[in-house]
């Protein structure tokens, strides 16, 4: 008995091309449960596809099914699966989105808040410090030069803050 000689493509790509096929056929096929998965003929484990006069009539067989993807076929549920997953995924990224804050609403924030604690520690705080401790002018001086501090502290982080 004489062995049927095969023809060996190094993958899908190189197939479809050799064999006048469309890549999205030969990867719909392979996903088939019927297709012949084998070195004899049909897909191989390693990525190879073996053509013989069996996986070419199977081929012709199917081949309308494979071009469409009808109601109750396992495609058809791939495909509404992914479909659906696809949805899901875009619903996630939307909550995702919705809880990102503006990185120019978050600056003006911030500048605001800066803005604030330094208008209260240079005013209020201040005075209340000069007041109740009954400062001197030599330590009102140093008292300035601290709050100074602290407000450069405030200064360098925001600047930090909107790069």
């Amino acid at each position: 008995m004489e062995q049927e000689k095969l023809t060996m493509y190094h993958g899908i790509k190189d197939a479809a091309k050799n064999m006048g096929l469309s890549i999205d056929l030969l990867r719909r096929a392979r996903a088939h449960p019927d297709c012949p998965h084998s070195t004899k003929g049909g897909f191989a484990d390693s990525g190879r596809v073996y053509v013989s006069k069996d996986f070419e009539k199977w081929l012709a067989e199917h081949k309308k099914e494979l071009l469409t993807v009808e109601p109750g076929t396992l495609e058809h549920w791939n495909l509404l699966r992914l479909k659906y997953q696809t949805l899901a995924l875009e619903a996630e990224l939307a909550e995702k989105q919705s809880k990102v804050v503006n990185r120019e609403d978050a600056i003006a924030s911030y500048d605001k808040i800066a803005e604030a604690f330094k208008a209260l520690i240079n005013g209020r705080f201040r005075t209340q410090m000069i007041e109740g401790l009954k400062l001197n002018p030599d330590q009102i001086s140093d008292l300035d030069a601290a709050l100074a501090a602290i407000n450069g502290v405030w200064d360098t982080q925001r600047a930090a803050f909107k790069k």
